[in-house]
């Protein structure tokens, strides 16, 4: 899945101020949208990059690992995967 909406859907006593992220407003304004605003704000509903959203912690680890010394060894986990038998 590339792209998704999220929406937000809350009591009268709850405002939405925003969202921060990789994600382009809907522009679905009502009583639920804050007047201060955090992020992507003024709409309760954004579309999402999942891709990016799920690419980021990737990119920050491999940032992390580039600065250190010693060079730690950095294993990606897959849900269904398995390290074991990898001696790399």
């Amino acid at each position: 899945m590339e792209s998704g909406i999220f929406e937000i859907n809350c009591s009268k006593d709850i405002k939405v101020q925003g969202i921060i992220g990789p994600c382009a407003s809907l522009e679905k304004k009502g009583p639920l949208c804050s007047d201060t605003v955090v992020g992507q704000g003024n709409t309760s509903a954004w579309k999402m990059h999942f891709a990016q959203l799920l690419q980021a912690p990737h990119d920050d680890a491999d940032a992390i690992v580039k600065d250190r010394f010693p060079v730690p060894r950095l294993v990606i986990c897959d849900q269904h995967g398995s390290q074991v038998g990898n001696s790399s």
